[in-house]
């Protein structure tokens, strides 16, 4: 059946007033929720205080905005799922509104108004601003009843919401309460659901004992109802929905930022569930049997508290440390019910640099030179003859800095050295290292480590003309024979 009604608050007086009855004439013309109830789990009931059950309703969205929707507190009852619902006529725009009835709960004279559903706030909680129910004739009428004493089977969890090729657990209890022991305990799934499920509860389960039931999920499926029941016991209920599997991104940081520290820095990638399925993202994690983790075995990561259960639109941060130093690897991230895996790309940073080349404990790391550019050599046309190694940028160096023509002001490899004696300018073999090192993909830009511009670099390799140098690049890593009298970025190289 369905219903409409939208509950405002206002306090400012009569032309609030005269606002408020056009607005709530508007609504009723054009209602911003529709709630439909259900059939199979309706909102009038009578139930016992050992007992347990569930009241839906369907939620339309009428409007063009998101909404993220909660109810408010009602003695006994408890929103089960969250209510994200999408613009109107878009993919998501309904949600099942899932209400656990508790018996040990309500109160006495029972329920029987609401319930009151509000757009959250930012911290969760209700606006009450923003709030609509169902008409009259759909508000919940929940009345208590006695309990007869018996042998009482109570479920935990009662409600599973389920990604597809999963499995879930619940727990069966014979209550401390009963007579007697449970005799043959058994759940009934309906035909057809493509559920399957796995019992260890056996032939006699004893007062204040407990049993597991698995089910195992191979198709999607609505809302659907299984009962566990013994010989002589109650009929406890598992209400199940199995959906699409919870999909995860990185949201943080900037794959430009992604950098472990060798000083114990904390690397934090922050993982977000961005399914609007209603299912938690289990055990979200490093891959350690995936190839990429082999490039950086010495990687640590640090799962944090919240990582084995990620909910629909929530977080989970991945702590990464090590104190190796590893050129730019791959890791996998991953999970036990996601949809997907993430591979991403981290550097390292170690002794002020970033790593470009590593074997075993030594390596070299790359560090900018400042932004301002710098000209080869002045004059421009001065011979360096010992600068034309290709894979000795330190040589280079060495006999750049020692000519009177390359000086701290005017000179790129003076501007290394001018750090501390260990930083030089890279050969051009090294510097093209750097580049297919820090932009991996050389084809787009940005690259994805260290700052590195589109534009022309220079190495420390005179060319064969003496009034030209070799400059890299970036991001595609070609060798580019340029006039010494140019500007370029500059990046430097130390040795560790």
């Amino acid at each position: 059946m369905k219903s409409r009604q939208c509950i405002r608050r206002n306090t400012m007086g009569l032309i609030a007033l005269c606002i408020t009855a056009i607005t709530a004439a508007i609504y009723i013309a054009f209602p911003l929720l529709i709630f439909t109830t259900n059939q199979n789990y309706p909102p009038q009931i009578s139930i016992k205080s050992t007992e347990t059950t569930t009241v839906v309703y369907s939620i339309q969205n009428q409007t063009y905005k998101t909404k993220s929707m909660v109810i408010q507190s009602i003695p006994g009852i408890v929103q089960s799922l969250p209510c994200q619902l999408a613009p109107s006529g878009q993919p998501g725009d309904k949600c099942f509104l899932v209400l656990k009835i508790a018996g040990n709960t309500i109160p006495s004279e029972g329920v029987h108004t609401g319930p009151v559903l509000c757009e959250a706030n930012p911290n969760g909680t209700p606006n009450p601003h923003r709030c609509y129910q169902p008409s009259a004739a759909d508000n919940l009428n929940i009345n208590l009843k006695k309990s007869s004493v018996g042998v009482m089977l109570t479920v935990h969890p009662f409600m599973l919401m389920m990604a597809k090729n999963s499995s879930e657990t619940v727990t069966v209890t014979n209550d401390i309460t009963s007579s007697a022991s449970a005799s043959n305990v058994t759940l009934t799934v309906p035909n057809g659901s493509g559920l399957t499920i796995h019992s260890t509860c056996g032939s006699s389960l004893n007062i204040g004992d407990s049993c597991t039931i698995t089910f195992d999920s191979s198709t999607k499926l609505g809302l659907t109802t299984s009962s566990v029941k013994g010989d002589n016991t109650n009929t406890a209920y598992v209400y199940t929905t199995v959906t699409a599997k919870p999909v995860i991104r990185i949201t943080g940081p900037a794959e430009q930022k992604r950098v472990v520290s060798t000083d114990n820095t904390t690397l934090n990638l922050t993982v977000t569930n961005v399914q609007r399925t209603g299912v938690s993202a289990r055990n979200i994690r490093i891959d350690d049997k995936a190839p990429y983790k082999a490039a950086c075995p010495g990687l640590f990561v640090n799962p944090l508290p919240g990582c084995d259960n990620v909910a629909p639109g929530a977080n989970c941060i991945l702590a990464l440390t090590s104190t190796t130093p590893y050129e730019p690897c791959m890791i996998t991230i991953t999970g036990d019910n996601t949809a997907n895996s993430l591979i991403a790309l981290i550097a390292f940073s170690h002794q002020e640099g970033l790593v470009f080349q590593q074997n075993g404990a030594h390596g070299k790391v790359v560090i900018g030179a400042g932004n301002a550019p710098s000209k080869w050599t002045s004059p421009t046309n001065t011979d360096i003859r010992g600068a034309m190694s290709d894979d000795d940028g330190m040589s280079n160096t060495n006999a750049l800095v020692s000519n009177s023509a390359c000086t701290t002001s005017n000179c790129a490899a003076a501007r290394c050295r001018a750090i501390s004696p260990d930083w030089y300018l890279p050969a051009k073999n090294q510097l093209q290292s750097v580049i297919f090192s820090l932009c991996p993909r050389r084809s787009s830009y940005p690259c994805a480590f260290g700052d590195i511009s589109s534009a022309l670099y220079w190495s420390s390799t005179q060319w064969f003309a003496k009034t030209n140098a070799y400059t890299i690049e970036a991001p595609s890593g070609n060798s580019v024979p340029t006039d010494k009298s140019n500007s370029n970025p500059v990046r430097c190289i130390r040795d560790f």
